[in-house]
């Protein structure tokens, strides 16, 4: 995993943007790690009362599934003014599911489900089909800053096997604790039997491991940068696409298309096809609120959860400690430059499905690649910015909305595609519960 943004925020300010369960979610959620408290949760002793299950021949074909996913940063974080908000956003089936950096494992019924991932754009999505106790597993990745590609080559979502190689936090721990040993030898072994006093001595090897460290720290870091550098290049070419499934309305289909399919639009006999290709951006919050009447940041946890003091202590979070405004200030500038924001939300804001209007009638659609199958002749095509979700809403949430209009003619077994780009504002009030804003404009091309 990338731990650029563990590194940008700190690990007094991380907790907040770990990966969570989304305050507005249904599923259950169970994370790998604490990142910011460095406490895996992978790990478990066995006691005697769960031998037995060791022998019991496991129950298959019954029960909830598991999805695990891992949401992964690609590229560095920067201190860069105007960055927009792109904390993560796991929705499942139109629904938020989870919030922030890392991986979790999120329980789903069996069944098929629409897999998206928002991170201040519109990212990736792909479609699972859940086995009962089945798993599947699937990595997100995101950037800080987009590039000319566009958000459909920028921001990834493919199933985890197919996810390029990275190296854990752990591989610059050992490297670091093997460099100072290193260090400590080289300098020990000749010296052992040297007439050197014993405090000089004592400090050259403790130098000498200092200088090891040091060095075994370094040149990790730069394996890491070398190994994200080579996943950036794999996921540029060519990688694994999920193919969906036509769901029929009257008159015609909808299929998402995968971003990375190169596949051309293909008409059925007697049909056209449309393309609509569909992107959002939000922009950078105008107006940022801090973080109101909410608790200093160095004191929060993971939003949503108490704190589990028997993993990471009570001293760390504790609402007792005096905090350093002074610092808290300097946090808060440098997260609005590196994550878009001075204060998380404490419910994260996604976006809705966007609003499409074939002839008037209401058609499925996602922001990606929508491809209809639709009757030769001339259509009217309405797109919309849709509206905030409406428990984010509040008397005082100001909406300004944008649609627009298209009239395409299609013939018999040809294909068409429309493009249009929506810039979004969604701008959290002082508390975090709801939009204090929330306006969408619509580029077509």
């Amino acid at each position: 995993m990338n731990w650029a943004w563990l590194r940008a925020l700190g690990p007094a300010y991380a907790a907040p943007y770990e990966i969570a369960r989304h305050p507005l979610a249904e599923h259950a959620l169970h994370p790998h790690e604490y990142y910011a408290a460095g406490r895996s949760l992978r790990r478990g002793r066995l006691r005697l009362r769960d031998v037995p299950s060791l022998f019991a021949s496991p129950r298959r074909g019954s029960g909830s599934g598991f999805l695990v996913f891992e949401s992964d940063l690609l590229g560095h974080i920067e201190d860069v003014p105007g960055t927009r908000p792109f904390t993560p956003v796991l929705l499942i089936d139109g629904a938020p599911a989870a919030t922030g950096f890392g991986t979790a494992d999120i329980m789903l019924d069996p069944g098929p489900h629409l897999v998206e991932y928002q991170s201040g754009a519109s990212a990736g999505y792909w479609p699972v089909d859940l086995a009962p106790g089945g798993t599947v597993r699937l990595t997100a990745f995101t950037r800080q800053r987009l590039g000319p590609a566009g958000v459909l080559r920028d921001l990834h979502l493919i199933p985890t096997g197919a996810a390029p190689l990275r190296l854990g936090r752990r591989f610059t721990m050992y490297a670091t604790m093997i460099g100072a040993v290193a260090g400590f030898g080289a300098l020990v072994l000749p010296l052992a039997d040297a007439p050197v006093a014993r405090t000089p001595g004592l400090l050259l090897a403790a130098a000498a491991a200092a200088v090891g460290a040091a060095a075994g720290h370094w040149l990790a870091r730069g394996a890491e940068r070398l190994v994200l550098d080579h996943a950036e290049r794999r996921l540029a070419g060519r990688t694994r696409f999920a193919v969906h499934r036509p769901t029929a309305f009257p008159n015609g289909s909808w299929r998402p298309i995968d971003p990375r399919d190169p596949s051309p639009p293909q008409a059925d006999a007697d049909m056209a096809a449309l393309r609509l290709i569909l992107t959002y951006v939000q922009v950078p919050h105008a107006v940022d609120f801090g973080r109101g009447s909410r608790a200093p940041l160095r004191r929060r946890w993971r939003l949503g959860e108490p704190v589990p003091t028997r993993l990471v202590g009570p001293h760390q979070y504790d609402p007792r400690r005096p905090v350093d405004e002074a610092a808290e200030t300097e946090a808060a500038a440098k997260r609005r430059n590196r994550f878009g924001e001075s204060y998380p939300p404490e419910s994260r804001p996604w976006v809705p499905a966007p609003v499409v209007r074939i002839d008037g009638e209401p058609v499925p659609a996602l922001w990606g690649v929508n491809e209809y199958r639709l009757q030769p002749g001339e259509h009217e095509i309405h797109l919309a910015i849709p509206g905030p979700p409406e428990v984010l809403t509040g008397e005082h949430t100001e909406i300004d909305l944008a649609e627009t209009n298209r009239t395409v003619r299609l013939a018999e077994n040809a294909t068409a595609a429309i493009e249009a780009a929506a810039e979004i504002e969604m701008t959290p009030d002082p508390e975090g519960w709801e939009l204090a804003h929330y306006a969408g404009s619509f580029t077509t091309d």
